[in-house]
C-alpha cells in the first residue's frame, strides 16, 4: 500500500482501512424478506460490487426500516465509492438505532477524515475506542487524523497503543517508523526506534511490501547510515509500481548524497 509520493497523504502512509462487511445476527432483522436482501449485499460487498450491494441494503431497509447493520453496511459500501456524505448519513442513523455501535463510530470517523474533517473524526474515533478499547484499528486510525493535525505526540501514543493491542499489524508500524524517521518535530525523531519498527513490518510481510522497504531506508537514513539506506531504497524501487512515485526516487538521490530525508 503506497501513501506517498503525491498521493492525498504526503507525510504519512495511513493504516490501512479495514472496512469488514460483518453478517447480522439472525435475530436483527424481522422480516425474513429483508434478511434475504441483506445476505445478498453481504456476498455483492465482498465480491466487490458496491453498487449492488448498495441496492441490495437499500431493498433491506425499505422492508425493515430499522435493520441497523443494513444502515451499517450501506454506508460501507458507499464509502467504499467514494461516497462519504451519503456513508455518514448511514453511519449516524445505525448509531441512532444502536447508540453502542463501536464499528459505526469508528466507520464514521473515516469517512469523516477521508473528508479531511480530522477534528470530526477524533470525536468518533474516542467514542469507537470508549466503547470498545481494545479495537486496535481505532487508535490507529486517530492516530491518523492527530498527525495530520500536527499533534503529533498524541499520534505517536495511539500508534504505541494500536500496536500493543494488534502486534501483527505491520502498517500501523510502518506509519510509525515513518513518523519517527521523517516527523516534521525534530524532537520526536528517533532512527533507531524507527528501524526497529519498519524492519518488524517488513518481517511481517516477508519483505515483499516495498512501502515497507522505502520506509526502512528513511530510518536508517535518519540514523546515520546511509549504506544502508541506498540498499533499502534501491530494492524498494525494484517493484515497478514504486519505482514510478518521483519522491522515492528523490530518496534515493538523498541518501546517495548522505542527505535524510526530508533533508535539514
Amino acid at each position: 500500500m503506497y501513501g506517498k509520493g503525491g498521493l492525498a497523504v504526503t507525510a504519512l502512509r495511513v493504516a490501512s482501512v479495514c472496512l469488514a462487511l460483518v453478517a447480522a445476527a439472525p435475530g436483527l432483522a424481522q422480516s425474513p424478506a429483508a434478511k434475504e436482501a441483506f445476505y445478498k449485499g453481504i456476498i455483492e460487498g465482498k465480491s466487490g460490487v458496491q453498487q449492488k450491494a448498495v441496492k441490495y441494503f437499500s431493498e433491506a431497509i425499505r422492508i425493515d426500516p430499522k435493520f441497523v447493520l443494513a444502515y451499517y453496511n450501506r454506508g460501507i459500501a458507499l464509502q467504499q465509492l467514494g461516497e462519504y456524505p451519503r456513508a455518514i448519513k448511514d453511519y449516524t442513523e445505525a448509531i441512532r438505532l444502536e447508540p453502542h455501535f463501536a464499528d459505526a463510530y469508528g466507520s464514521r470517523g473515516i469517512a469523516y477524515e477521508n473528508l479531511k474533517q480530522y477534528d470530526q473524526a477524533i470525536k468518533d474515533y474516542s467514542q469507537a475506542i470508549r466503547l470498545a478499547p481494545k479495537a486496535a484499528l481505532n487508535y490507529a486510525n486517530r492516530a491518523s487524523s492527530y498527525y495530520k493535525l500536527e499533534r503529533y505526540q498524541e499520534a505517536v501514543r495511539d500508534y504505541e497503543e494500536a500496536i500493543r493491542l494488534d502486534p501483527r499489524d505491520d502498517e500501523t508500524r510502518d506509519s510509525l517508523a515513518w513518523l519517527l524517521a521523517t516527523g516534521a518535530d525534530r524532537a520526536l525523531r528517533d532512527g533507531k526506534r524507527a528501524i526497529q519498527l519498519a524492519r518488524e513490518a517488513c518481517e511481517l510481510t516477508q519483505w515483499k511490501e516495498p512501502s515497507h522497504l522505502d520506509t526502512l531506508a528513511a530510518a536508517y537514513a535518519r540514523a546515520g547510515n546511509f549504506a544502508s539506506a541506498v540498499k533499502w531504497q534501491k530494492k524498494a524501487l525494484e517493484d515497478p509500481d514504486f519505482r514510478k512515485i518521483g519522491e522515492a526516487r528523490e530518496r534515493l538521490t538523498l541518501y546517495r548524497a548522505g542527505k535524510a530525508y526530508p533533508p535539514d
